[in-house]
């Protein structure tokens, strides 16, 4: 509805600027924190605006002790729980991930399952199946044969980065493998990829690092929690 002319409503003045009396202002700055509050003064409740419980000190508060009483207060544990949850996680759960993946890496898992050889050094194995004869940390390989169900010698692979004896099964059947030492504690399984064992040496290498940086960081974790608890 359009305004009449001379029905302008009067506008209320403005919230600042307004002058306020001496009692007034000392009152303000007492409640700043600039000066003691007045002994004859008595604020009215009703007027004073919101009670926050805090009453600054005589002379003001320093900008750089109230960030350090705030960088020192209640998130500190948090942060302490923090540094030792990625400590745990690099120490255990890193390390775990980086030699189970070096392991998939330097072996070939569509070869022959994990056999042990035990006295008669007999093991079953498909046409086709590629084998690895492994031994002990003391025993080698490198006197053993190998025959297929006929009897007949199968030729072994050997290579200068792994020193143990693979084959290739030529038809289904049992395999035998006979040593001058024996066969016990000896087995048959996957062979090892012999191309790819730099790159899980360098995987074994990194789960090590990762495993004494998390020691570390666990460590740090740790100490942060007890200064928190003081």
């Amino acid at each position: 509805m359009p305004r009449m002319p001379g029905s302008e409503e009067p506008e209320a003045p403005p919230a600042y600027g307004q002058r306020v009396s001496p009692e007034e202002l000392a009152i303000l700055r007492a409640e700043q924190g600039l000066d003691p509050l007045p002994e004859h003064a008595d604020p009215d409740p009703d007027d004073a605006g919101p009670v926050s419980g805090w009453k600054a000190p005589k002379g003001g508060v320093r900008l750089d002790a109230w960030s350090r009483a705030q960088s020192d207060g209640a998130p500190a544990p948090r942060r302490g729980w923090r540094v030792l949850a990625v400590g745990l996680v690099l120490m255990l759960v890193v390390p775990v991930l980086l030699l189970v993946g070096a392991l998939r890496t330097a072996v070939d898992w569509s070869g022959a399952p994990p056999t042990a050889l035990g006295e008669s050094g007999t093991v079953q194995l498909n046409k086709g199946t590629r084998a690895m004869v492994y031994a002990g940390p003391t025993d080698s390989t490198a006197d053993c044969t190998i025959t297929n169900p006929q009897g007949a010698a199968v030729v072994k692979e050997e290579s200068g980065l792994v020193p143990l004896a693979s084959f290739t099964a030529s038809q289904a059947g049992a395999y035998t493998v006979t040593c001058s030492a024996g066969t016990e504690g000896m087995m048959v399984g996957p062979p090892i990829r012999a191309e790819r064992i730099a790159v899980a040496n360098v995987m074994i290498m990194g789960a090590l690092l990762c495993g004494f940086t998390g020691l570390a960081v666990t460590v740090v974790g740790i100490s942060r929690l007890r200064r928190g608890q003081r």
